[in-house]
């Protein structure tokens, strides 16, 4: 009787078609598991370089609008890259220096808009320059070798970046950046628009140059002014002195 009880208890156990099937739920687990983990992981990824974008494009938007805000003039601008004159601190002398000229460039090899500023001392540092030197990008050939030249990245992945002003500069007081950013690969356009408070218009002449306060037109408008009101004071006396001899004669019997 114990005997073949025993031998019942040693004949229990799964079958090959049982494991098969334990086997077969056990790897559908697994692979459902696999997967909800994967796109969990593809998820947070995508999260965190949506957050990651949305920050640099913020950080763009914030750095270009207040370096136009607080700039002095947009001295030039050829449609992917704009010149400014950030402002006369470095050698307050009404004039531009290498010092004070940033640029905002577009670099289609890259995809980037990044900026450019130029680190001089010495005599370099006190140059003067022109608004036809940065025109005609004279002043970047002058300064290489001779400053050094810091660029910061403030956005990638942006495509055909173009910068606009509402009239030619240096005569301009608003510029926009346009371009389209690539994002899950999708194009989307963006725009960041900005208008100067610092305007320094008053120091330049017609021509659309930078003078002093006292230098060209300025002096001639000063002069001239200065003439006329002298001018108007001795036909005041005149008149005055004229009348007052009339009356004198009048008076007399």
């Amino acid at each position: 009787m114990i005997e073949r009880n025993f031998k019942n208890f040693k004949n229990k156990g799964f079958t090959l078609t049982e494991l098969i099937m334990a086997m077969s739920v056990m790897a559908i687990i697994l692979t459902a598991v696999a997967s909800l983990a994967f796109a969990l992981g593809v998820a947070n990824d995508s999260v965190d370089d949506t957050a990651e974008f949305q920050s640099r494009l913020r950080f763009t938007t914030l750095k270009i609008t207040d370096l136009v805000k607080n700039c002095r003039l947009l001295c030039a601008n050829n449609g992917t890259e704009v010149a400014i004159w950030e402002n006369d601190d470095d050698i307050v002398d009404g004039k531009i220096n290498p010092n004070e000229l940033m640029y905002i460039e577009y670099d289609s090899s890259t995809d980037k808009v990044r900026l450019l500023e130029f680190e001089c001392s010495g005599a370099v540092a006190g140059w003067e320059v022109s608004i036809a030197d940065i025109e005609d990008g004279s002043i970047r050939s002058s300064l290489a070798g001779v400053a050094v030249w810091n660029y910061t990245d403030v956005m990638i992945d942006c495509v055909d970046a173009l910068f606009t002003t509402d009239v030619s500069t240096p005569f301009s007081k608003n510029l926009a950046m346009k371009f389209d950013f690539q994002r899950n690969g999708s194009v989307a356009p963006y725009q960041i628009s900005s208008s100067l408070r610092c305007y320094a218009g008053h120091l330049l002449n017609g021509s659309g140059e930078v003078v002093d306060d006292d230098d060209g037109e300025s002096q001639e408008a000063e002069a001239e002014t200065e003439a006329e009101a002298a001018e108007a004071e001795a036909e005041a006396k005149a008149k005055a002195k004229a009348a007052k001899a009339e009356a004198k004669a009048k008076e007399e019997p």
